[in-house]
């Protein structure tokens, strides 16, 4: 493919097959999502996901992943206690090999860019939150 992925779609969400039982600390969620751009030689895909609510058992991320939510509220929580809440609108980067637990209390519609030939060690402690308001230096 060539030329500018279009994010707006319109169509059908494919429901997706349900998380593992091991991946799951609570809740029984329903996936959907259509994947609008993929480059499996280089791990690389774009598109859209949504599910219900759920919190995933505890662990390390499993990819280098960009997202930006639609709608709803997720709560990413360290072991060590600390967490990040965000919120429709906010932009975020979650590293390879974060060991956090996606805590999600209601239904998440969010926009994504996974790179699956990331960093096995993350390259950061905590999801990086987007600030559109800073400044760059």
């Amino acid at each position: 493919m060539t030329g500018i992925v279009d994010l707006h779609h319109t169509g059908e969400w494919s429901l997706l097959d349900p998380l593992p039982p091991e991946q799951l600390a609570s809740g029984q969620p329903e996936l959907r999502g259509v994947e609008l751009f993929s480059a499996q030689e280089n791990g690389l895909s774009v598109g859209l996901w949504s599910a219900t609510p759920f919190v995933a058992a505890s662990g390390p991320y499993p990819v280098d992943e960009f997202m930006i939510l639609l709608e709803g509220t997720l709560i990413i929580r360290l072991r060590d206690g600390r967490s990040e809440t965000l919120r429709a609108g906010d932009s975020f980067f979650i590293p390879k090999g974060l060991d956090c637990t996606w805590d999600q209390p209601e239904t998440v519609r969010k926009i994504y860019v996974i790179f699956e030939n990331g960093v096995v060690e993350p390259s950061a402690t905590f999801p990086l939150k987007v600030d559109p308001e800073a400044g760059l230096t």
